[in-house]
């Protein structure tokens, strides 16, 4: 019936905040919008913002921290220039996945797999 919302009382004047609202502060710069309105994060290269979102352990989808894209409720694909991909529109142009530690993996594995020849004889 009712949901539980958590009011705390500012010290000018009798300003009350849902636990809702507190929430939707900039995860980048602490001021009362979320990480995508930001404009230090808008003004920011598309690379430098999903830096920013993986420092910040923001889901890619849609830039919110309390999940990761994996499990975003979000459906929507990023949409620019018919992108189809499942990142934020603001991140379009960085590398989805971080490529260098991608090659590290694969190299590291195929490393792994690699036997040295022997020539018996």
């Amino acid at each position: 019936m009712g949901r539980k919302v958590t009011v705390t009382a500012q010290k000018k004047g009798i300003g009350l905040l849902s636990s809702e609202e507190k929430s939707r502060s900039c995860a980048l710069c602490e001021k009362e919008h979320i990480l995508s309105a930001c404009p230090q994060f808008r003004e920011a290269t598309p690379v430098r913002r999903a830096e920013i979102a993986k420092e910040l352990q923001q889901c890619f989808a849609c830039l919110s921290a309390s999940h990761r894209a994996r499990f975003c409720p979000c459906k929507v694909s990023c949409g620019v220039d018919g992108c189809k991909q499942r990142h934020h529109r603001l991140l379009h142009g960085s590398p989805r996945v971080w490529p260098e530690r991608e090659k590290k993996v694969v190299g590291s594995r195929k490393a792994s797999f690699a036997t040295p020849s022997m020539t018996v004889g």
